[in-house]
């Protein structure tokens, strides 16, 4: 049986120390893949209408939020408070199940951080059924992306380079890796990485273990790994 680390084992939380990979400084050619301050000043306030929404419709704010808190304060981080929060499959599904969650997350990304929620548009394809059962999600997306496409984060040749070779260089140590779930979560690894040229990330997800080692090849110090 697989020994199950502790939840404050499964915070990726490396030394600080000056990374020894360091991309060159971003150009015309090379945007930053994440929201302008204008799409997070959006989203931002879009996020807030969801959750006044959700707790008139009867979800409880407080009973995370302590507990979120105390993790946030664990996450590695550049100067200032931009962060962004990237969903993985299982983090959409999670967030989207449970409104208190969900009312919580809001509320510290409001508070603690200059924060965006981003997917990934790979994660699309895990997500979306067109079954009714994806009326939740739907609900998330929309309030992420704002009905436009603010809050994905396309899935360019570079990145998709990137993660093939972050998945190689995994398959050879001994971590754990799904051969179904893992080159979709090394694209999400490889996003993340390009978003933290320019911003701390926190990847949220159901699989810590998986991108936990995708995210330790990369030796980023300012992307944290943590559970929704």
């Amino acid at each position: 049986m697989r020994h199950m680390p502790t939840r404050e084992q499964l915070i990726i939380d490396p030394p600080h120390i000056d990374p020894p990979r360091t991309d060159p400084p971003r150009d015309g050619a090379r945007p930053y893949p994440g929201l302008s301050d204008a799409a997070r000043a959006r989203q931002q306030e879009s996020l807030r209408k969801l959750r006044s929404e959700l707790i008139a419709e009867g979800a409880e704010p407080g009973h995370h939020l302590p507990e979120l808190e105390r993790r946030a304060s664990t996450w590695p981080a550049t100067p200032g408070r931009r962060r962004d929060f990237l969903l993985d499959t299982g983090a959409v599904f999670s967030l989207s199940s449970n409104p208190n969650l969900l009312v919580d997350y809001i509320d510290l990304l409001d508070r603690t951080f200059d924060a965006s929620l981003l997917i990934p548009m790979v994660v699309l394809g895990e997500v979306i059924t067109d079954e009714p059962r994806d009326v939740p999600i739907r609900r998330l997306i929309d309030a992420v992306t704002g009905g436009r496409e603010d809050g994905y984060v396309q899935l360019t040749d570079e990145i998709a380079k990137r993660a093939g070779a972050l998945l190689y260089q995994v398959r050879q140590s001994p971590a754990p890796i799904d051969d179904i779930d893992a080159p979709i979560d090394a694209m999400v690894v490889a996003t993340a990485e390009d978003l933290s040229a320019d911003s701390a990330v926190t990847i949220l997800t159901t699989d810590p273990e998986e991108i936990g080692a995708l995210v330790g090849v990369t030796e980023r110090t300012n992307i944290a790994v943590d559970v929704p």
